[in-house]
């Protein structure tokens, strides 16, 4: 920096009153980012200055020779000292701030300072978290080391206007890292300075210390920047900086300061009851040296919280309200907290004085009142009320931090011997506490949205008769799930009529005992079941019906106890490097906190949601709450907005297994289990992209009969063989192509199994920039790939068309765009994509003219629909992208996919009524008014549309009961009419039913209601209620009941066990085995012999001809799924389906006759 810029500064500054300290921070800050390119700051325009990170209106004052001087921001203090602009961010945050005492007059200025500083803090926040996101942590592991950068985040937000209230993370955070940072002084950081990087295996050995518990200190200190890891080859390096000299000269060797420090961890553990005179105390002798030697380092506020976790606990513990702590304290927005008196008689005066004191520097929290006495004001009481289960938990279970030492270096004493049978014993007996611990009301929450989402509808028969709740914990949960129920959905009005059992899984029968107390004490129907998963014969043995049940889990996946896989994933494979990928920063620790290879943890997830997923056979589903871990290049970006790090560190001490979401849904994936809904799934907040605030992720989650994983190197052949299916000759991929890209990026292809054979596929990879795809053909993409891309690209998808009804395309492009969402290094995904009709539909129409009509919705694209009916956008054409694409040119469309919320996907703009009304003079509009709307509503529920199939079904897309009643609200709300429930059983396919709507969209000038009432056709009426539906044969399905189809039902299968009728099975099955497909084609007419008698002796055909027989039996089709949800019908429907051979295995019977006619 010039010498002019320097005096320019200075003078400056001086001006306005700055101390010498803030002038430095200042002038580093401009030498980092301007370097010798400006001279002075004449000439200096405000804005510059703002966007480096100076205030805008002190970038102002300095800039304005007539500016006065304003009050230093030094007399802002923290309980370690004083907290300038250098202590708790860098340079870029000073701002000059009146203490609360001092600020007078209008009072405006103070408060826009503070919104000026927060919003600028959260703008550099985003900025500087997408630059770090540029790095990535997709298919290449990259480096934590951030370095200064990694502090100037964990400083820069915990400005001192910041209250008790939004520091208690970082406090809490400081009391659980206080003894990793001990000893990583004490031992670790000698050796690493010295010898430079080491894998974490020959430091260990170096510094004579266990692996597992240095993998936790390592991973502490890598999220606080004082450690670095390579990628390449896994070594940990210190990082050098003032940051970690003054850590050493405040904790390294005997430091007074560190032996204090574990002076608070001991009593802690002891139980001392004399928790506030030793915390006075030790806060009292040190605080002056922490606070002149953590004047420019982000250590003080971390060191504050071992002196300040310990005090707020013991006021907590002080306070009226904290009975029954463990399970009786809610948090309640609407509790009106009042002042609070404590009383502390045993404290001296000079330690009541100090006290009073520490407690001065938030005086929002309390004051001293009287000789012993401290009086917490009605916000302070507020504070620690809310954070009265961290205090507490933080401070008792912590059973191996204090011994610490003893862990880390394997000592052989008797202490430690015990030690280490207390830690397991705490293990086994402290996981309600941790439960306690880890107890975030939104994830409550967010669940009990999930289960609103489900009860909340009409549809009560389909709905679950019955909730099962793994982890009982003496019936908390089941409890407050039923009350949810019981007052917040609908389905609580009607619980005489459809009543709700609550089945508890126990681990043992003392928690079986304490839950049946719990339940009957609240008059809860209930049952109770012992074990880690409640399967079928469970529940049949407990009298409920596991085909109605809903099974919910929360943090039962996080807290399960490791077991070994019995399947290894090789090192080679796409499993094992996304695996690296995603939990080489994330400990997983063993039963003696020795680290499990990434690799192997996944392996065992895998294998854990098998077991899940057998449990669930049949059922409706589960309900998953779950905890995430977080990769360490990030975390402390918003260390101070949630709880989620210190939580992290407490649950690699109690062995927990929490990993990062993705590799949560991934693992869930491979075991069949999918999300119901894409925009159900929530994470906390649903719109974040932080990391540490998205700490929990809650989904629904159903099981299909296929299975996603990721595709490797040895699914090639089934690819080649899969491209043949799915693709025209002159649009395939060929084999070198898709070996390229399992190559180029093996973390992002997805294939989709079914009964082990491989049925679909989908290609992605990352790239920078849209602008990557114009230097792009479809055959050479992979050129573009960039490991640490910002934007996830879909290059293409394949599905075998024998599988088009089981939507698996939706499936895994539903499943890639939750991956990419929980990957906060992904800030949005793209596909080029190619239009069906547009050769079809052109008569010398321009194809951007095309896709405009599309958009518009006067005409519906199957492929470009597949996209943008799920909430993507249509960005632009790419000429030339796929050259072998005769029918469009070789042109491609843009789309873009926007992941910041999950909820705006699978959802599109609906077609209003009012729009396609105006469209009724397009000739085109005419025609595909009705279907655009259908197309968009299945859209909304995540299916595909065929339109170019009439004859496709609903219910052939996998449509389900409760489905159908979102259909129906979706498609009133749209048209604004109120809509019969059967009419997707009156017009049962999406041609049928457009076509339908059709009708109903008359033009502008003639009224809707007045047309369908003077139409002859009932069903048009039945849309407004002036018809009830008797008397016709074909409208009579609507009044079917399900006892009635269950006899339909087994005089078909009656009919189909003739002999007679078993032959010709028999025949047609010689002729076409093993071709399933064959054989289902040639028995229809079979079929429709049997089951037309029967159709029409119950005079639901009007005759046996050959349409009215496939109408009735589509019509019967469509019942058995509106009745689906009872098992009578089901199991009618699958005799029907076994003894006619439509099943997916050839009974015994019809292979016999065949086997005896060849014979």
């Amino acid at each position: 920096m010039s010498d002019q810029l320097r005096g320019s500064v200075s003078e400056a500054c001086s001006r306005l009153g700055r101390n010498p300290s803030e002038v430095d921070a200042l002038l580093d800050l401009l030498q980092r980012n301007w370097y010798d390119s400006v001279e002075s700051l004449a000439g200096v325009s405000p804005s510059e200055l703002s966007q480096l990170g100076v205030p805008l209106r002190l970038a102002k004052e300095l800039l304005d020779p007539e500016a006065k001087p304003t009050q230093s921001v030094s007399h802002v203090i923290s309980v370690s000292g004083t907290w300038s602009p250098a202590v708790l961010g860098h340079a870029k945050e000073f701002r000059p701030v009146s203490p609360p005492e001092d600020r007078g007059g209008d009072g405006v200025s103070a408060e826009a300072d503070l919104a000026e500083i927060s919003e600028q803090t959260k703008l550099r926040a985003d900025s500087g978290s997408s630059e770090a996101q540029a790095a990535g942590t997709g298919s290449s592991p990259v480096s934590s080391d951030v370095g200064p950068e990694i502090h100037e985040r964990l400083r820069a937000p915990i400005l001192a206007e910041c209250g008790l209230d939004e520091l208690m993370p970082v406090l809490l955070y400081g009391w659980v890292v206080g003894p990793c940072l001990l000893e990583f002084v004490g031992s670790l950081a000698g050796p690493l300075l010295l010898s430079g990087p080491m894998p974490a295996e020959e430091l260990a050995g170096q510094a004579a210390v266990e692996l597992g518990p240095l993998m936790l200190v390592l991973r502490s200190c890598s999220l606080l920047g004082y450690v670095g890891v390579e990628p390449m080859t896994r070594s940990y390096r210190a990082i050098p900086g003032p940051d970690l000299d003054v850590l050493g000269s405040l904790l390294g060797g005997a430091s007074e300061v560190a032996v204090a420090m574990r002076a608070i961890y001991n009593a802690v553990l002891e139980g001392s009851s004399c928790m506030v005179p030793v915390c006075v105390n030790a806060w009292e002798q040190h605080h002056k040296t922490l606070s002149q030697r953590a004047a420019n380092t982000s250590i003080g506020p971390l060191l504050d919280g071992i002196f300040l976790v310990p005090l707020l606990a013991a006021l907590v513990k002080s306070c009226s309200w904290t009975s029954g702590i463990d399970t009786q304290l809610q948090w309640d927005e609407n509790y009106q907290d009042q002042p609070a008196q404590l009383n502390f008689p045993n404290l001296t005066p000079a330690e009541l004085a100090a006290l009073d004191k520490l407690l001065s520097r938030f005086p929002q929290v309390g004051f001293q009142d009287g000789a012993t006495g401290i009086t917490l004001t009605r916000s302070g009481s507020r504070t620690l009320r809310r954070w009265s289960r961290q205090l507490l938990c933080a401070t008792a279970a912590v059973a191996e931090i204090p011994q610490f030492r003893s862990v880390l270096h394997h000592s052989d004493s008797d202490q430690c011997a015990v030690q280490k049978g207390r830690s397991r014993a705490e293990v086994a007996a402290g996981q309600q506490s941790m439960s306690i611990m880890f107890d975030n009301p939104l994830l409550h929450r967010s669940l009990l949205h999930c289960l609103r989402d489900i009860f909340d509808r009409a549809d009560f028969g389909a709905q679950p008769r019955s909730i099962a709740v793994a982890g009982c914990e003496e019936g908390q949960l089941l409890l407050q799930v039923y009350r949810y129920v019981q007052a917040s959905t609908r389905r609580g009005s009607v619980l005489a009529q459809y009543p709700l059992v609550m089945v508890g899984v126990c681990a043992d029968e003392g928690c079986r005992s304490k839950t049946a107390a719990t339940l009957e004490c609240a008059s809860v129907p209930h049952c109770l079941v012992i074990g880690h998963f409640c399967d079928s014969a469970a529940l049949r043995r407990a009298s409920v019906n596991p085909d109605q049940t809903l099974h919910v889990r929360m943090l039962m996946e996080s807290t399960r106890t490791y077991s070994p896989p019995l399947r290894q994933l090789d090192d080679q494979s796409a499993a094992a490097a996304f695996a690296w990928s995603h939990l080489r920063s994330v400990l997983q620790p063993g039963q003696n906190l020795e680290p499990i290879r990434p690799n192997q943890a996944f392996a065992s997830l895998l294998e854990h949601f098998e077991r899940l997923s057998e449990s669930l056979v049949g059922s409706m589903g589960v309900c998953l709450a779950e905890v995430s871990a977080f990769e360490a290049s990030s975390n402390v970006n918003c260390l101070h907005e949630g709880v989620a790090l210190y939580q992290d560190l407490f649950r690699c001490i109690f062995r927990h297994q929490a990993v990062p979401a993705s590799v949560l849904a991934l693992a869930a994936a491979g075991a069949g289990l999918l999300p119901a809904s894409l925009g159900a799934v929530r994470t906390d907040p649903s719109a974040s992209r932080y990391p540490c605030r998205s700490c929990h992720a809650v989904s629904h989650l159903v099981q299909r009969p296929f299975r996603i994983r990721l595709a490797e190197l040895s699914d090639l052949p089934d690819l080649v063989e899969l491209e043949r299916l799915a693709w025209a000759e002159h649009l395939r991929a060929p084999p070198e192509v898709l070996a390229t890209r399992l190559q180029t990026s093996p973390t992002t292809n997805l294939v989709c199994t079914l009964n082990g054979r491989l049925v679909a596929a989908l290609f992605m990879q990352r790239i920078s920039s849209e602008a990557d795809i114009d230097q792009q053909t479809f055959l050479d993409a992979s050129k573009s790939h960039v490991a640490a891309g910002k934007l996830l690209q879909f290059i293409a998808i394949s599905a075998n068309p024998e599988v088009n009804g089981l939507n698996i395309g939706s499936e895994l492009r539903s499943l890639a765009l939750l991956l990419g969402h929980l990957d906060q290094s992904i800030e949005g995904a793209v596909a080029v994509t190619r239009a069906r009709s547009f050769h079809s539909a052109n008569a010398g129409q321009d194809f951007q003219d095309y896709v405009n009509a599309h958009v518009q919705g006067r005409i519906v694209d199957g492929v470009i629909g597949f996209h943008t009916n799920f909430g993507a956008k249509v960005r632009r054409l790419v000429p030339g992208f796929r050259p072998q694409d005769i029918d469009n040119g070789g042109c491609g469309v843009l789309v873009r996919y926007d992941l910041s919320d999950l909820s705006l996907l699978g959802r599109s703009p609906f077609v209003s009524a009012g729009s396609a009304v105006a469209e009724r003079n397009s000739p085109a509009g005419r025609q595909t008014d009705g279907r655009a709307i259908v197309a968009s509503i299945l859209a909304n529920l995540g299916y595909e549309v065929d339109l170019d199939n009439p004859l496709r079904g609903f219910f052939e897309y996998g449509i389900d009961s409760v489905e159908i009643g979102q259909f129906h609200a979706l498609l009133s709300s749209v048209l604004g009419l109120q809509l019969p429930k059967t009419i997707l059983f009156d017009f049962p396919s999406a041609v049928a039913l457009g076509d339908h709507l059709d009708k109903l969209l008359c033009p502008a000038d003639t009224p809707i209601r007045s047309q369908i009432l003077a139409s002859k056709d009932p069903k048009e009426q039945r849309v407004l209620g002036e018809v009830e539906p008797v008397g016709d044969a074909l409208l009579s399905w609507a009044l079917l009941a399900s006892h009635q189809l269950v006899s339909i039902l087994k005089e078909c299968r009656t009919n189909f066990e003739q002999p007679s009728y078993q032959r010709q099975l028999a025949r047609i099955a010689e002729k076409c085995y093993p071709n399933k497909l064959k054989y289902i084609s040639n028995i229809e007419p079979l079929c429709e012999e049997v089951e037309g008698i029967v159709l029409h002796s119950w005079g639901l055909i009007p005759d046996q001809e050959h349409a009215s027989v496939q109408e009735g039996m589509a019509r019967m089709s469509d019942a058995v799924m509106q009745f689906w949800s009872e098992v009578v019908v089901r199991a009618a429907w699958q005799d029907i389906l076994k003894v006619s051979g439509q099943d997916s295995t050839w009974p015994r019977a019809i292979l016999c006759h065949a086997v005896a006619r060849k014979i």
